[in-house]
């Protein structure tokens, strides 16, 4: 669960055990919420639009997130042969929930005590979990964990100086969500902030960028180009509905969203540079939001609350640890 640590006498190595040890159950607890309330209640519906993404007839959005259905495939067709496509489904759908939760909590928690205290980040990592319930408005939102699991690998790379892994990330990411282009923005203001500005970071986010676009665009050439009934204009309606603002949208952004908002402004001041800048980068991010998705469905801002998070544990506890990055002398 901690990679690149070395630890050199018994009680680091309970620590690192204890820690990923709550790291695990984190996501084993989160899948099962997940499990209960989503695959096994909407397990038909689901079935149902992984075969039609199989084979090419799904409807745009859905049509080119390919990454999810074509693992579960792999993994019903070459471990699950023998189970029913509904257990094939459960099983298989369930696994990759809780591979990128997990992968999740051990790079967000990683990035996080770059910054702060070991019991600060388990901390960030917990508040997150408590949030994930709240976010649960969809059946196909699976692909929501595996876009938050890119971006705290993202983080991670961008702290650690590993830049050009950004690249096949990138490409990955956005054959799950159109979200990774999100994570462009997040390096270009990670590169100013940190003033590093060279043929390194250069590189990085114009080989970023060429991998979005190749990845985006090549999808939609395989499957062919069709327009999404989900426009602006439909996102504008939904959101703007009355029905929708006052009995969806008004107690999701007030028990969730406001709290955590006021907590992070008020954790901006004297806060970390990338952080500040990314926390006033997320007003675009939520005007998008406006126009591209659902308000209630706070799946799609998730990642929003990984950069509050970040900036309200920094706040709490500013002495960073970063030997869990690296091994000491």
């Amino acid at each position: 669960m901690l990679p690149e640590a070395k630890f050199r006498d018994p009680r680091r190595c309970s620590r690192a055990i204890i820690i990923s040890t709550i790291l695990l159950l984190l996501a084993v607890l989160s899948t099962i919420h997940f499990y209960e309330r989503v695959i096994v209640t909407y397990s038909k519906q689901r079935v149902r639009l992984l075969d039609s993404v199989l084979e090419g007839d799904a409807k745009p959005p859905y049509k080119y997130r390919i990454a999810l259905p074509y693992l579960e495939h792999a993994i019903s067709s070459n471990l699950l042969s023998d189970k029913t496509p509904l257990d094939q489904h459960r099983i298989a759908s369930t696994a990759l929930v809780f591979l990128f939760l997990a992968l999740f909590n051990c790079f967000f928690f990683l990035y996080l005590s770059t910054l702060c205290s070991i019991p600060a980040a388990m901390l960030g990592v917990v508040v997150f979990h408590c949030i994930i319930p709240f976010t649960i408005t969809g059946r196909y939102m699976d692909g929501d964990f595996v876009t938050i699991a890119f971006y705290a690998l993202a983080l991670f790379f961008m702290q650690s100086r590993k830049d050009l892994l950004l690249l096949p990330l990138v490409a990955l990411a956005t054959l799950n969500r159109e979200q990774s282009v999100f994570i462009i923005g997040l390096y270009f203001v990670h590169v100013l902030c940190r003033r590093e500005l060279n043929r390194r970071t250069i590189s990085g986010m114009v080989g970023s960028l060429i991998v979005f676009l190749l990845v985006y665009l090549g999808v939609r050439w395989n499957f062919g180009f069709k327009a999404s009934k989900y426009t602006f204009a439909f996102h504008i309606a939904q959101n703007t509905d009355a029905e929708n603002f006052f009995q969806k949208i008004i107690p999701a952004w007030s028990k969730i969203v406001l709290p955590l908002v006021v907590f992070a402004a008020l954790s901006v001041r004297g806060s970390d540079r990338f952080l500040k800048w990314s926390f006033i980068a997320l007003l675009p991010y939520t005007i998008l939001f406006f126009f591209n998705g659902k308000l209630w469905e706070l799946g799609k801002f998730l990642p929003a609350f990984i950069i509050m998070i970040a900036l309200c544990v920094r706040r709490l506890d500013e002495r960073p640890t970063a030997s869990l990055l690296k091994s000491e002398p």
